[in-house]
């Protein structure tokens, strides 16, 4: 007889198992197992046909997940059975009864986990928005935090610790631990602030006195900020809530602030007309905002500068985008180009005019003369 035989036939002896109890445990088990195999396989086919033919926010991994502790509640019911049919002793049997419990507060919470995440995704597909992504995926984490101590606080119970006891042991070491940690718990409700106030969100490009750059990620502790030189630098959360954000991300319109200088030899005539044309190129561009009600709109002729006659042209793109805000500018400067060009006029740049005059006593093809510069 082998160590394999001697170890069963020592197993049966001491719990009392006869051979008809453990062919019967055998079937018990076995059919427990494929039911939840057959459960799995069933519940698989008609996720994929759900997720195909639906444009549904959960994800399909998430369906797999919450499918798991739902079939593992077969293996303990087989298991359950299995119990009954070999009837343990009593102090075996406590040990037993104990295991499936705790089992089955595993799988229970492990269903609720698996929860939390579709319901969040559907809680941001209903709300249409009044929820935003960051504040929900912070209060999903929060509940996944609470889900898993209620869990191990009721297995806990279930081996006979006191729980009431424990908890108080954890409240005199939460106190030593929250002195240690202060700057920890400041960033977390830091994070609760911004997200909360909703100063930015996930994807936004906002600018402080030490970074600028687009948000990647907002956590308990720091928030990731992808500058444009593409370092990602991580700022403590209390840090951001206590500085002034600027969020380009909600601008309405985009600025622009140009000057064009034209010669002082232009006519007034053409100086009017420029403008008009300017003024009228704008209104009639798809892409440039005039509504008076939203934006403030000038093209004007501003001052007399050194060397120049200043048009002071003010006005705001409909794109907040960097790229199109770019092909904007570029077709308003080459329009504004063309149009100084077409009215016979053309774009003044510092100049000195300089004269030259005779000194008394010298002859006048004297090589030292007297300079006199002027600015004009």
């Amino acid at each position: 007889m082998n160590f394999a035989q001697q170890a069963y036939l020592g197993f049966c002896q001491v719990f009392d198992l006869t051979l008809n109890k453990m062919l019967i445990i055998s079937l018990i088990l076995a059919v427990g197992f494929f039911a939840r195999n057959l459960f799995s396989k069933g519940v698989m086919i008609v996720i994929k046909k759900f997720t195909e033919h639906n444009q549904s926010a959960i994800r399909e991994d998430y369906l797999i997940n919450l499918m798991k502790p739902i079939s593992l509640t077969f293996v303990i019911g087989a298991f359950h059975l299995a119990g009954l049919v070999a009837e343990f002793p009593m102090m075996v049997a406590l040990f037993y009864q104990s295991l499936l419990k705790t089992a089955i507060t595993f799988a229970f919470f492990w269903g609720v986990f698996s929860l939390i995440k579709p319901l969040s995704l559907l809680t941001g597909k209903t709300q249409k928005g009044n929820l935003s992504e960051e504040i929900r995926e912070l209060i999903s984490n929060l509940l996944e935090i609470i889900v898993v101590i209620l869990g191990i606080l009721s297995v806990m119970q279930i081996w006979g610790v006191d729980v009431a006891a424990f908890l108080a042991g954890l409240g005199i070491l939460g106190m030593a631990i929250g002195f240690a940690a202060q700057d920890t718990i400041k960033n977390f409700f830091g994070c609760i602030a911004l997200l909360m106030d909703q100063t930015f969100q996930k994807g936004h490009w906002i600018k402080t006195d030490s970074v600028e750059g687009t948000v990647e990620h907002i956590g308990f502790r720091t928030t990731a900020i992808r500058q444009f030189d593409k370092a990602l630098v991580h700022i403590p959360n209390a840090q951001l809530a206590d500085a002034a954000v600027i969020n380009f991300a909600k601008m309405t319109n985009r600025r622009v602030r140009w000057t064009l200088g034209v010669t002082y030899d232009t006519p007034s005539a053409t100086l009017e007309k420029i403008v008009v044309r300017i003024r009228e190129f704008l209104e009639a561009h798809p892409k440039i905002e005039t509504d008076p009600k939203k934006v403030t709109t000038l093209i004007n002729l501003e001052k007399f500068n050194d060397s120049s006659i200043d048009i002071f042209c003010y006005f705001f793109t409909k794109t907040i985008k960097w790229k199109e805000y770019m092909d904007v500018k570029e077709e308003c400067v080459l329009a504004f180009k063309r149009i100084v060009e077409e009215e016979g006029s053309s774009f003044a740049f510092p100049s000195q005019s300089v004269y030259i005059e005779s000194i008394k006593g010298l002859p006048e093809n004297s090589d030292t003369p007297l300079l006199k510069k002027s600015k004009a």
